[in-house]
């Protein structure tokens, strides 16, 4: 499958996605995720360090999630349950050998 189409299906995907590889460098941007992190004044997102947009808290949170998906094999973690019930999760990206090459944030509503 060819760059063209992979990246058509991720802009069709109506929930924001926000590509981060080991470096914590934003590295792709979904259609949606752009929408949504462009009206909190986010714009340009990508090659920026998405521990900028955190607070201390956060970051720390980011970065034992990442180690922990780094060294333990696992896929998924679940962040935090926000007041509404919503959950936001961490998901591994992984490459065909297995190696973690990035993450990205997931939201069940």
């Amino acid at each position: 499958m060819d760059r063209a189409v992979l990246i058509s299906i991720l802009e069709s995907i109506t929930h924001p996605i926000v590509f981060v590889d080991n470096q914590h460098i934003i590295r792709y941007v979904n259609k949606a995720a752009k929408e949504k992190y462009g009206k909190k004044g986010h714009l340009n997102l990508v090659g920026t360090s998405i521990l900028q947009y955190h607070n201390d808290r956060s970051r720390k949170i980011i970065l034992d999630t990442y180690e922990m998906l780094e060294n333990s094999g696992e896929d998924e973690k679940l962040l935090v349950i926000k007041s509404a019930g919503q959950k936001i999760l961490m998901r591994a990206v992984r490459d065909a050998s297995g190696k973690l090459i990035g993450y990205y944030e997931r939201f069940e509503p």
